[in-house]
């Protein structure tokens, strides 16, 4: 995320999981028809430094975000390798939180890609599901098919957890409160230090990989948004205000802290989904998990998965709980 510098735009609209960089536009055939593989690392191991710079001056610290993991991944959208960036929560101690379209095949009917993350020098292998409404809506290019823009993945440790995920606490899902307009959020960043306008649609104008945080508030609840019901948005103002960038996609939204108290207890509000350009404005949507929408298909996934013990903050394991932040 960030903040931009003046520019007149019309409306764009893009999922923020764009390409940090176009190659291979004529790769080879065999390479075209592999699907990627999302290979995910802990943000501190993401990250150089103990800290990092914010745009808005103020530092992000690693230590506060343990659960953040971030992949960087090639898939073949209309004939063409792109280099896509991703963001994902752990949520407990095998589940984990990200957007749908990060773990799109882009193709009807085809299981979701493959993923895994690496802890303490082990892989360990990630089984992600979109959401069902997600899954249902026809692909859109490289948008996100709709705004209910959520991904949950099991994390398979084979009864071994490495040691850094025994000590994690974990972020909690807020699925109970409901987003209202002027309401304080936190925004998460993995994607870029410029947002730039290249051919008509927003993309990194520089991708550092540096973990970014800022504080905005909620522009529309949501169901403002007759065809996009799951999203809530913010509205940035282009030189002074933060934004999401590509990136940043399936990243968490927060409420209960702040940039300068990032130790507080948090909550995930939201998954980050897409990124729009309205009347030179640049407009956030995040798909909100205390809608309905993601209630149910969540407790379905649970139930789904009862085989595999799924414990996820929020979901089936309260916020009370010492694995839990609160």
């Amino acid at each position: 995320m960030k903040t931009h510098q003046n520019r007149r735009i019309h409306l764009i609209s893009a999922l923020l999981a764009l390409p940090a960089l176009a190659c291979n536009a004529g790769a080879d055939s065999n390479e075209q028809s592999l699907p990627p593989i999302l290979e995910f690392k802990l943000a501190k191991d993401s990250i150089s430094g103990s800290t990092v710079e914010l745009v808005n001056g103020i530092r992000a610290i690693p230590s506060s975000w343990p659960t953040l993991m971030f992949a960087t991944f090639k898939q073949n959208i209309e004939g063409n390798t792109l280099t896509f960036r991703c963001t994902a929560t752990l949520i407990g101690p095998n589940v984990v939180l990200t957007a749908a379209h990060c773990v799109d095949p882009q193709k009807d009917d085809a299981p979701s890609l493959k993923a895994s993350v690496k802890i303490d020098d082990i892989v360990l292998p990630m089984y992600c599901d979109m959401h069902t409404e997600y899954k249902k809506k026809a692909l859109i290019g490289a948008s996100p098919r709709s705004s209910d823009d959520f991904a949950l993945c099991i994390l398979d440790d084979k009864g071994n957890p490495p040691e850094t995920l025994k000590k994690m606490t974990f972020e909690t899902v807020d699925t109970k409160s409901v987003l209202a307009q002027g309401d304080p959020v936190l925004m998460t960043g993995y994607g870029c230090r410029e947002l730039i306008v290249k051919n008509g649609r927003p993309s990194a104008g520089h991708a550092d990989g540096l973990l970014r945080v800022a504080d905005a508030v909620i522009d529309k609840p949501a169901g403002s948004e007759k065809y996009r019901p799951s999203y809530v948005t913010i509205r940035s103002s282009p030189s002074t205000e933060p934004a999401l960038c590509p990136g940043d996609s399936g990243g968490p939204l927060f409420s209960g802290t702040t940039s300068k108290e990032q130790g507080r207890h948090r909550s995930i509000r939201g998954v980050n989904s897409s990124i729009a350009v309205d009347s030179g404005y640049f407009v956030s949507r995040i798909a909100a998990t205390g809608t309905d929408s993601f209630k149910t298909w969540a407790n379905q996934w649970l139930n789904e998965k009862a085989a595999r013990q799924p414990k996820a903050c929020g979901l089936n394991i309260s916020a009370g709980d010492p694995r839990c932040t609160e």
